[in-house]
């Protein structure tokens, strides 16, 4: 899918070239220093729990444990000392239930709990990193799949799929975020 190195895209990127991308940013990331890796996992965080703005502004219960267990896997990207209970807050960040909301929001606030729960647990940076990396661009895709069906007002196939979605500009400038970390 891409060309000799250098990262620009060849075709457009789909859902079937995910597991791709996320072994090659891994790749990539793991021949470098950890602290470049950790940032990478920092900003993939910030931007996941971004996308799900509107969704936790209707519960601020289940933001505010989010955002507890978001500040403590940022101190744990640091090396700093890490508070000895980051196990039970990974567990409660990942018992959050979340009530009902738009499908492209509930999509977003379920990855960022995921990407979370494994930091907060003490998973690699490289385990880390492919979850939150795989979790990120199957839920973009899935968040801009389900945007065109209701434009549409109609289901479609996964072959449509394969061409509507690859040329949304959302889903362009995740893959190009994803390539840039």
């Amino acid at each position: 899918m891409h060309d000799g190195g250098n990262g620009s895209l060849r075709r457009m990127a789909t859902i079937d070239d995910v597991a791709e991308l996320v072994e090659q940013k891994v790749g990539e990331l793991a021949e470098r220093a950890p602290e470049d890796c950790w940032g990478a996992l920092a900003a993939l965080w910030g931007r996941t729990f971004a996308l799900g703005a509107s969704g936790w502004a209707t519960q601020p219960e289940p933001c505010k444990l989010v955002v507890e267990g978001l500040a403590a896997a940022l101190v744990r990207t640091t090396g700093l000392h890490v508070p000895s209970d980051l196990r039970a807050l990974g567990d409660a960040v990942d018992g959050v239930e979340l009530q009902e909301v738009d499908e492209a929001q509930w999509g977003y606030m379920a990855a960022i709990i995921g990407m979370l729960v494994d930091a907060l647990r003490g998973e690699d940076r490289l385990v880390c990193l492919r979850n939150a990396l795989t979790m990120y661009l199957d839920d973009t895709w899935n968040s801009v799949a389900a945007t065109i069906i209701v434009r549409r007002a109609e289901s479609y196939t996964h072959e449509e799929d394969l061409v509507l979605v690859p040329r949304d500009d959302r889903w362009v400038r995740a893959v190009r975020f994803i390539e840039a970390l």
